[in-house]
């Protein structure tokens, strides 16, 4: 599936990366973490991420922005303690009542903060789930719930140093970097622009079955016969 993006990182680009995803004030927020504990800030960090259908009260967004304060001036030496970290906030989010009185599990949010922390670590979401052709367990309980988030954690960090060290995406990596300028943007970062847009881009073309392939004319032959074969999957990739 790398191959794919870096085959076609031209229109993968053109048409399904939008230049808003990378704003002034991402750049912002990673170059001005001393800031965190103000309201313009937190209100910013908010937007950017979108963060605010979680449905969070100031109970959580206290405790969200005092751990990501002390983990600025302390921060994890390595991956174990990151996942550990991972937990702890996690564990102490899901304990708040929402505003709709709910228990939810804030895995992706807690994996923006960590990468506002250290940039060369991975965000979760469920586009990237998807790349990869993970689930995440129906179970109930929280602890097993996040334990399964962990374990897809820790291999999609050993997934992203895989790439980056073999140059996998270094393509389609370099053609980003000369379109859209950021100051900030690691290449992990980069890599996760791609893989979210990359399956964006898929499912806009039908290939997650509600639509289908051969009914969307301007896909080029070449690129619906790719897409048909891959189905915004990566096989390389299994646990």
């Amino acid at each position: 599936m790398y191959s794919l993006i870096n085959k076609h990182i031209d229109r993968l680009l053109t048409e399904g990366f939008r230049p808003e995803y990378l704003p002034e004030y991402f750049n912002l927020l990673v170059e001005n973490p001393e800031k965190v504990r103000t309201n313009e800030y937190q209100r910013t960090y908010v937007t950017t991420w979108k963060l605010g259908r979680l449905g969070f009260d100031d109970r959580h967004w206290g405790e969200y922005f005092n751990r990501m304060y002390n983990l600025l001036q302390n921060p994890p030496s390595n991956s174990e303690a990151w996942l550990k970290e991972l937990h702890d906030l996690a564990s102490s989010l899901y304990q708040i009542k929402t505003k709709r009185l709910r228990n939810v599990l804030p895995f992706s949010a807690c994996t923006k903060l960590a990468h506002i922390v250290n940039n060369h670590l991975p965000i979760y979401d469920s586009k990237v789930a998807a790349f990869y052709l993970w689930s995440p367990t129906a179970a109930r309980a929280f602890e097993r719930r996040i334990m399964d988030h962990l374990e897809f954690y820790n291999k999609l960090l050993l997934e992203y140093a895989k790439v980056i060290q073999t140059g996998l995406l270094n393509e389609a990596i370099e053609e980003f970097r000369r379109r859209f300028y950021s100051r900030v943007c690691t290449d992990e970062r980069i890599l996760d622009f791609l893989i979210w847009s990359w399956v964006g881009f898929c499912r806009r073309q039908g290939v997650s079955g509600r639509r289908n392939i051969s009914q969307i004319g301007h896909v080029r032959r070449e690129t619906e016969r790719d897409l048909r074969r891959n189905a915004c999957s990566h096989s390389e990739y299994r646990s």
